[in-house]
């Protein structure tokens, strides 16, 4: 099962990565103006951030199956509205739900594999799903590119949104829907100054930042 999850992951970032160099060229085709453009790529990440608090807040509190399979499903349904991009303004729409949908995805999966993976086998988890990123980041603009060269930005994204509502599917039958309940810790006092002044958060976080 854990195989699966690491497909998920690679998939998620497969998506993302097959975007990055044709999304510029496709808003320019609708017209964009240059600020349309640039905010045509960075809407996805936009609200690709509220989705990834979403998702977060839904799998603490009901656990990652429902949020993973509506991420994906959600996020295959988004693709295939490219074809309806008439404009830059509707594109703007599109990259936005586009965005929040798959958001969901990750902070669930990753919850799958914390609650599966051993905590003293936890470094070798996160190195193989990195691996799986990484391969991700290598394949998917290369794909974008080539296959929306020989047809069209919206057929390349109908094709990546066939794969992902394949893999909601199989999520759907695959995976298991009961949350792993973990010993309960005993309560802490913690502030907000506690959270932003930890050394180890600090260095998490300005890591992938930077």
């Amino acid at each position: 099962m854990q195989v699966f999850i690491y497909i998920i992951i690679f998939f998620a970032f497969f998506d993302l990565f097959a975007q990055l160099p044709i999304i510029s060229p496709f808003a320019i085709e609708l017209q964009a103006t240059p600020f349309l453009t640039g905010l045509a790529v960075g809407m996805y990440s936009l609200s690709n951030t509220f989705g990834n608090i979403v998702s977060g807040i839904f799998s603490d509190r009901k656990g990652p199956f429902a949020i993973l399979v509506a991420g994906l499903l959600l996020t295959a349904s988004f693709l295939f509205t490219y074809t309806l991009a008439e404009g830059p303004y509707s594109l703007l729409a599109i990259r936005f739900l586009h965005g929040l949908a798959a958001g969901l995805i990750i902070p669930a999966a990753f919850t799958y594999l914390a609650n599966r993976t051993d905590r003293s086998r936890r470094g070798k988890g996160a190195a193989v799903s990195g691996a799986f990123v990484g391969l991700a980041a290598i394949i998917g603009p290369a794909y974008g590119a080539i296959l929306s060269s020989r047809s069209s930005v919206p057929e390349t994204m109908t094709v990546t949104g066939l794969m992902l509502l394949v893999l909601g599917l199989l999520s759907f039958f695959l995976l298991n829907r009961q949350v792993i309940k973990k010993e309960k810790l005993p309560p802490e006092p913690l502030t907000v100054g506690m959270i932003l002044l930890n050394s180890g958060l600090l260095r998490a976080f300005m890591g992938p930042f930077s």
